[in-house]
C-alpha cells in the first residue's frame, strides 16, 4: 500500500504521515490516458481535471481546471509515435507552462518513452545531438524533473545537466514476468538471446539472474537501406532450446525478425521476444508476425491502438503502472527512486 490517500482539495490534514506535506496532484496528458489512470489507481488517487480547447486557427488552450498552488504536480504524458509525435510533445509543453503559472510546489513530467533519446551522439560533424531536445523544451516550459523508462543508452543521462532526470529500469519487471510464468518459460531448457551485439551486455545480466545460458546474434546493416539487417553469425548452441530474445525497444523489428529466423534455422524450439518500448515503425508488425514468435511481450510505456494489439500474433502487454506509481510515491516523499530496482538490479 502506498503512502497516499484520497482527500478533499486543499485539505492538508490528510497528508499526516507523509514526508512531503504538499498535496499530490496528477494529470494525464495525451490521447490515451489508460496508463496514467492505472498509475493513479495504484496510488489510490484520482486524476486531476483539465481543460482543453482547439481553435480553428490551429492554436490550442489547455490548463488545469482546479488550483495547483503549492501542489506537487505529476504530469503523465505518452506522445504518440509517428506523425503526431511533435504535436503531442509541443502540447505537453504548453500544458506544463500553464501549470507552472499556477504556482505549484514542483512539476514532474513522467514520459515513459522519451522521443529522440537514441540520438545521443553525433556520427559526423553536422549531426546535432537531439537527445536533449525534449527535456530542454520541458525545462523551458517549467518542468522541474522528468521521469523516463529504460533509456536506450543509460549513460546518456549525463546529457541532461539542466534538469533532474530519473531513468527507471524495467529489468526486474521482465525478470519477474518470466519467473512467474513457468508454464510459458521452461527455464531448464531456455537461453536468453541477444538480438544484436549492442544488447549483449544487458542480455548477459538477464541470463545470469535467471541462471541460464546466453546466445548472441551478430548482424550487419546495409547503410543504404533504412532498417535493413543481415545476420552474419550466431554464437551458441540453439538446437532444442527455448530462446528468449530481449531488447529495450521494438522499432521496425527487422533485427528481431532476423534473429528469429537465425534461431529457427538452428533448430531452436520456442522463440520469444521481449521489448520495453513498442515503437513499431514501418513494417514492424509484418516483421513480427513473419518471425512467428511463440510469444511477443511489450510493456505499456507506449500505448498501442486496438488495431495494433489485434494485429500482432501471440502478443501480451506487461504493465509497468505499479512501478510508475512507486516512483511517483518515492519522489513525492523524498525517498530513493533507484532503490526500487537497484537492491535487486539486473
Amino acid at each position: 500500500m502506498f503512502n497516499i490517500s484520497k482527500s478533499s482539495k486543499n485539505d492538508k490534514a490528510f497528508m499526516k504521515g507523509r514526508t512531503n506535506q504538499d498535496p499530490l496532484t496528477m494529470f494525464a496528458y495525451g490521447i490515451d490516458e489508460s496508463f496514467a489512470t492505472s498509475v493513479a489507481e495504484n496510488l489510490q488517487i484520482d486524476l486531476a481535471p483539465k481543460y482543453f480547447k482547439k481553435f480553428p486557427c490551429g492554436e490550442v488552450l489547455s490548463h488545469q481546471a482546479e488550483t495547483v498552488r503549492d501542489a506537487d504536480v505529476f504530469i503523465v504524458c505518452q506522445p504518440r509515435v509517428g506523425e503526431m509525435m511533435m504535436n503531442d510533445i509541443f502540447e505537453c509543453g504548453l500544458f506544463v507552462n500553464a501549470v507552472r503559472q499556477g504556482s505549484p510546489y514542483r512539476i514532474t513530467v513522467m514520459m515513459p518513452y522519451l522521443p529522440f533519446s537514441r540520438q545521443d551522439k553525433s556520427s559526423n560533424h553536422r549531426e546535432p545531438i537531439l537527445a536533449r531536445f525534449v527535456p530542454d523544451q520541458l525545462k523551458a516550459a517549467g518542468a522541474d524533473e522528468i521521469v523516463v523508462f529504460k533509456l536506450h543508452n543509460s549513460a546518456s543521462v549525463s546529457l541532461y545537466p539542466s534538469i533532474l532526470m530519473d531513468n527507471v529500469d524495467t529489468n526486474d519487471i521482465i525478470l519477474g514476468f518470466i519467473r512467474s510464468n513457468p508454464k510459458i518459460f521452461d527455464l531448464k531448457n531456455s537461453q536468453i538471446g541477444a538480438p544484436d551485439l549492442g544488447s549483449t551486455k544487458a542480455c548477459k545480466r538477464y541470463a545470469d539472474k535467471l541462471g541460464i545460458g546466453l546466445v548472441i546474434v551478430n548482424k550487419s546493416r546495409d547503410t543504404k537501406i533504412m532498417g535493413a539487417t543481415q545476420v552474419l553469425d550466431v554464437h551458441g548452441d540453439l538446437k532444442g532450446s527455448d530462446i528468449i530474445f530481449i531488447d529495450d525497444l521494438a522499432d521496425t523489428c527487422g533485427t528481431a525478425k532476423s534473429a528469429a529466423i537465425a534461431a529457427r534455422e538452428r533448430e531452436a524450439r520456442n522463440i520469444f521476444f521481449f521489448a520495453t518500448h513498442a515503437v513499431l515503425s514501418g513494417d514492424a508488425i509484418a516483421n513480427i508476425n513473419s518471425a512467428n514468435f511463440d510469444g511477443v511481450f511489450f510493456t505499456d510505456t507506449i500505448p498501442l491502438t486496438e488495431i495494433q494489439k489485434s494485429s500482432i500474433k501471440n502478443l501480451q502487454i506487461i504493465s509497468v503502472a505499479k512501478l510508475a506509481a512507486q516512483v511517483v510515491d518515492n519522489i513525492h516523499n523524498g525517498e530513493s527512486v533507484s532503490g526500487l530496482w537497484n537492491s535487486n538490479n539486473v
